[in-house]
C-alpha cells in the first residue's frame, strides 16, 4: 500500500495521511512547550527532559513518514503519544486533569487511518488502551 500522498488513493486515505502528517507537527510542538513549563512551573527538571525527548519522538515519527515503512510511523505515534501520556500522568500526578486527555489518545487511531485499514487500526486502539491502563496503573501504585 502507497503511503505518500497521490490522488489514486481515495479520499479517506488522503485524509488520514495529511491528519497523521500535522499531527506529528502538532505533538512535536506541544512537546517542546511543555518543557519550559515543566522546568519552571512543576520545578522538575525530569519532567522537562521527558517532554524535550517526547517532542524529538515525534519528530522522528514525522521522519519516519517519509519512508517506505510510512504505516508504521503512525502505529510509532500511537505508542509515543500513550507513553507520554503515561510518563506525564506519572510525574504530575492523578489530580492534574490530565485523563481529559484519554479522549485525543482515542480519537489519534480514527483520525491517523483510513476506515480501509483495519488491519492497523486495531493494533493502533490496543496500543493505545494499554498505555492508558499503564499510566493509570503506574499513578495508583
Amino acid at each position: 500500500m502507497a503511503q505518500g500522498h497521490t490522488h489514486e488513493q481515495p479520499i479517506e486515505l488522503r485524509l488520514a495521511l495529511r491528519f497523521a502528517r500535522v499531527g506529528y507537527y502538532l505533538a512535536a510542538i506541544v512537546g517542546a512547550v511543555f518543557t519550559p513549563i515543566g522546568y519552571f512551573t512543576f520545578q522538575s527538571p525530569d519532567f522537562a527532559i521527558v517532554s524535550m525527548f517526547f517532542a524529538l519522538c515525534y519528530l522522528v515519527c514525522a521522519i519516519i513518514a517519509t519512508t517506505k515503512v510510512a504505516a508504521w510511523a503512525r502505529l510509532l505515534m500511537c505508542i509515543v503519544g500513550g507513553a507520554h501520556y503515561a510518563t506525564t500522568l506519572f510525574f504530575v500526578g492523578p489530580y492534574a486533569g490530565l485523563q481529559a486527555f484519554v479522549a485525543v489518545l482515542m480519537a489519534m487511531p480514527m483520525v491517523m487511518f483510513a476506515r480501509s485499514e483495519l488491519r492497523l487500526i486495531v493494533p493502533a486502539y490496543a496500543l493505545q488502551l494499554s498505555c492508558i491502563i499503564a499510566g493509570d496503573v503506574l499513578v495508583h501504585r
